[in-house]
Parts: structure tokens; sequence; C-alpha cells
């Protein structure tokens, strides 16, 4: 006989059931061994001595192997609970709490590999042009959720997608600010020929030629590196992917950007860990982008109970361990084949 465990779910997307209750109306539903469900939520887990805890860990003192993540694609729609373990068995309770309501649910798809969401760092560039569309389309071909893009500003106001501010790092002999060269200028460089013969006659792309290879193939992480906040809003609305972009931006910045369209998922890097319950406090994002030096588990407890999630930016492959460990929702990475392949092994190894 399969042992099933009930939980009590508010404001829950439960993947494969869409929840919609009237306000703070629990939800019944139950699990069972032989069928694990995927459940997403924006809340707070604690033990049954009210300690906060990581995804994984939690996943264990229920006494099985589940891959939550926090998923709000199905549209629920709510402010932050605390999701408490009311004992060993399983029983688990959601109520509201009133001091972090939300803008919006958040609108992330389900992570395609293995519970974890996997970013390629400027695109799958190993052996490839960075930033280009040849890099973001190997990254879409691997399977990742998102791809990461820096965005500068020319000096005839167009947006494109380089990471340095200079040029001279990807055209032998070439110099020059992006901000001082035109569209033209920046379209006329071979960023390719560096890489190999095959990719002579690579350029620089737009960032609106990104958002048309990317859309409903795969989402963008923005990093905001020098370019304003309401005219890519507007590019992004007018594609119609304010969902599928997430903003790598200062703390500071979410303000304007809630301004310019509440619709478009906030993520900054609030820097130092020191940092986080002021940065949580003050501008109640929904994600956020530590840097590896500054990640932890306790960085992961203290956004998990605030029920904001963590990308976080790799150290290298060796700190993926740690990073799933410690509470990780993404990993940006400049290996994705590797890290796609290290979860599908992780997960063979859970069967």
């Amino acid at each position: 006989m399969v042992r099933k465990r009930t939980i009590l779910l508010s404001w829950l997307a439960m993947a494969g059931l869409t929840f919609t209750p009237p306000s703070w109306q629990p939800v019944l539903a139950e699990t069972n061994e032989e069928s694990p469900a995927r459940i997403g939520f924006h809340g707070a887990v604690h033990d049954k001595n009210g300690k906060p805890l990581p995804w994984t860990p939690w996943d264990a003192a229920i006494g099985r192997e589940m891959d939550w993540h926090p998923d709000c694609s199905t549209g629920a729609r709510g402010r932050v609970g605390r999701l408490h373990m009311a004992a060993t068995e399983g029983v688990a309770s959601m109520e509201p709490s009133p001091n972090h309501a939300l803008p919006n649910a958040l609108p992330l798809k389900p992570p395609r590999n293995g519970g974890l969401y996997v970013i390629a760092h400027r695109g799958a560039h190993n052996g490839i042009p960075e930033n280009t569309l040849p890099a973001y389309e190997k990254a879409i071909e691997l399977g990742v959720d998102f791809v990461e893009v820096d965005v500068r500003t020319t000096k005839d106001g167009e947006y494109v997608s380089i990471h340095n501010d200079t040029v001279g790092a990807y055209v032998e002999g070439a110099a020059g600010r992006i901000r001082d060269l035109t569209l033209e200028e920046l379209r006329a460089l071979d960023v390719g020929a560096r890489i190999g013969p095959q990719w002579r006659g690579t350029r620089i792309p737009t960032f609106l030629e990104v958002l048309d290879l990317c859309k409903g193939r795969c989402g963008i992480w923005l990093d905001l590196k020098d370019a304003p906040i309401r005219p890519l809003v507007d590019l992004i609305k007018s594609r119609g992917m304010e969902h599928d972009v997430l903003w790598c931006i200062s703390p500071k910045e979410v303000p304007a950007l809630r301004e310019a369209s509440p619709e478009c998922v906030e993520m900054p890097d609030p820097g130092a860990e020191a940092n986080l319950p002021r940065v949580i406090k003050e501008y109640r994002p929904r994600m956020v982008c530590p840097v590896w030096r500054d990640f932890s588990m306790s960085y992961a407890d203290t956004c998990h109970a605030a029920g904001v999630i963590v990308f976080v930016d790799e150290r290298d492959p060796d700190s993926w361990a740690d990073a799933i460990a410690w509470g990780a929702d993404g990993i940006q990475t400049d290996h994705p084949a590797a890290l796609i392949e290290y979860l599908k092994t992780r997960d063979r190894g859970r069967e």
C-alpha cells in the first residue's frame, strides 16, 4: 500500500495542476511515493522546531526525494506565506505573511534540468564567440533555462549585446568604447575571426535580435551594463517577453523597473550577505543574483525565509555541489553543457 502525505497549500502552483483558490483559502492536495509532486510557492520552509530550511534538506526531512522549486507559472497570485512542518508525518500548512506583499506572482517556468535552473553565461561560448547569436543558439540547443545577455548603448542610441565597454578584446587592432561607436561601426567588426575560421563574419548582435532568437525558446538573464531601463522595457514588451527576462540590476534600480513595468522580473545583486536583510526589507525583490564570494547556506536561508529565489554565479564547476547543497535555485555557468550533464547524472543516481 502506498503511504500518502497530505499537504495543505495556499496560493500554490503545482506542476500539472492549476490552483487559484479564493483569498487565503487552503487547497488540500495529496502526494505519494509513486507519483512525486513538483510544488512551487512563495514561502519559507521551517522544520518542526521553527528553523528555516533550504529546499533540499526539507525534501529529506519529509522522508523522500522530491524536486521542489519556486514555480508560479500557472498564474497563482498572492502574498508570501510561511510553510511549516507540523510533524514528521509530512503535514504542512501555508499561512499568510502580510509583511511581504508581492507586486505579482513570479512567472517562472519549471526548470528543465533536474529541478535547478541553468543559466548560460554569455551563451554557450566555449569555442564560440561570446554574447553572439551563435553562442545563444548553442545554449538553447543544449536546453538551458536562460542565457545571460550583457546590454550596452551605442553612440546612436541602439542597444547591443556585448560584455566589455571597449572592442579591443574582440577584434585584432580595433579600439574604441561601445558608447563612442555607432551601430553601423560596431556591425562592421568581425568578432568571430579571433575564435576560429568557422566563426569568421560573426557580428555583434542587437538586443532586439537576441529577443527574437530567444522568444518562446529560452529565458534571458539581462545584465544591464550601460543602458536605460525604460527603452529596454519597451523592446521587451514589444515582443511580449516581460515574464521571460530577468533583470540583473542594482537594488536601487528596482523601483525604476517596477515603475516602468510591474510585470518585469527584478533580480538585484544585494552584494555582501550583510546587505541582504536591508535589501529584502526595503526593495522586496522576488529574486536575487549573488556572485559566488557572497553566497552561502545562510545567504540562501535568509532569502528563502522571505520567499526570495536565488540564482548564483558559479565560481567554477567544483562549486556546483555546494551551490545545490546550500540551496541555490539556479546556477549561472560558463559550462552549461557540463552542468546539464552533471544534473542528469545526479538524477540517474537517484533512480
